[in-house]
């Protein structure tokens, strides 16, 4: 990537304690817009072997079966994966993916992919074991590509691993779920695991696909920003990853709404607050940048729509948006403000108090 920046002129009393989310997959964006100078690489590198198409889960086998009216659904799921890259981060992390086959209940045959982050390993004096913290996200898919998204956290030890399952939306038979489950497998040390979990999904009332979807994000003074997502009809993933996001100079997200305009209908559009101090034809006079795109770069490569956006630290400025043919929106304002307004979606933006 290339970046550029120029670093005088701070205008912001922002400080930042952390990334604005917590990650669970990293992914590509539109950060080649930002030009910024600095360039250091980010501790957690992950693979680009992402870039394996989920159009392959088309294949499956077998299909949900059950009642529309139904609102609870006992799940049970069976699965073999193999790593299909890996990534020492060199902190005593990793990063993996894998990519699996198996079935579910209700359901039939299935195939996963599954990003896990593995954190430092410790020693529990409770069980007397040294255990490895895990983290990640799934996608499942049955043969007509209903797919459900989990995320998940839990343990690795001596006698293998137990994990916690979110539920975070689903298209097709599992639109509109929630609920939890829980999971235990083995690894074999050669980059295969079997695993295996159940719990019940929860069916809920999800608003007529005809609302809009509104995306707010709230620019704090102090602490990362706050992203709030309402009215996304399949759920939906919020990223903090290197390619979205450097940390040393910036807050930033990419949030995916998974299933919507998933062909393209809607423009990719961007707009950039501007520092009110610096001259309309500076090149570098931008704070925040906000835009709207298609997730053909990852991390899902469904085509799903995506909003990612970046929040300079003082001291940092982007490129003016003249140079991208970005919208000009004029200096960031305390009180919310709707930036971005379609059929489809509505994206408010607030940012510090002044």
């Amino acid at each position: 990537m290339n970046k550029e920046c120029d670093a005088s002129l701070a205008t912001r009393d922002r400080q930042s304690d952390g990334e604005a989310v917590k990650t669970q997959l990293q992914m590509s964006s539109r950060t080649n817009r930002k030009h910024l100078t600095h360039c250091r690489s980010l501790g957690r590198a992950i693979p680009r072997l992402l870039v394996l198409p989920l159009a392959c889960l088309a294949t499956l086998a077998g299909a949900v079966h059950w009642a529309a009216a139904e609102d609870r659904v006992r799940f049970q799921e069976s699965f073999q994966a193999q790593a299909i890259s890996y990534t020492d981060n060199g902190d005593g992390t990793s990063d993996q993916l894998f990519y699996g086959t198996g079935t579910i209940q209700p359901g039939g045959a299935a195939q996963t992919l599954i990003y896990v982050h593995s954190g430092n390993t410790f020693y529990d004096v409770g069980t007397g074991a040294w255990l490895t913290p895990l983290s990640g996200t799934r996608i499942i898919a049955t043969a007509n590509n209903d797919r459900l998204y989990t995320t998940f956290t839990g343990l690795d030890g001596p006698s293998g691993f137990q994990v916690t399952q979110q539920i975070a939306g689903g298209t097709g038979a599992f639109r509109g779920a929630t609920g939890q489950l829980q999971g235990s497998g083995q690894g074999d040390g050669q980059g295969n695991i079997s695993f295996a979990s159940s719990g019940t999904i929860k069916f809920v009332e999800i608003e007529d696909e005809g609302g809009r979807i509104v995306v707010s994000i709230n620019d704090r003074a102090v602490g990362p920003p706050v992203v709030q997502v309402k009215g996304a009809p399949n759920g939906y993933d919020i990223n903090t990853g290197p390619l979205v996001n450097n940390p040393a100079v910036e807050d930033g997200a990419l949030i995916t709404l998974f299933g919507v305009d998933t062909y393209g209908a809607m423009a990719d559009w961007g707009g950039r607050f501007v520092d009110p101090s610096l001259g309309a034809n500076a090149f570098n006079n931008a704070l925040d940048i906000v835009w709207v795109q298609h997730d053909y770069d990852g991390p899902f490569f469904g085509g799903d729509l995506q909003i990612g956006f970046n929040s300079a630290f003082p001291g940092v400025h982007y490129s003016n948006p003249e140079i991208h043919g970005d919208e000009n929106l004029g200096p960031v304002s305390s009180k919310w403000k709707t930036i971005h307004s379609s059929s489809t979606l509505v994206i408010k933006f607030k940012g510090p108090e002044n």
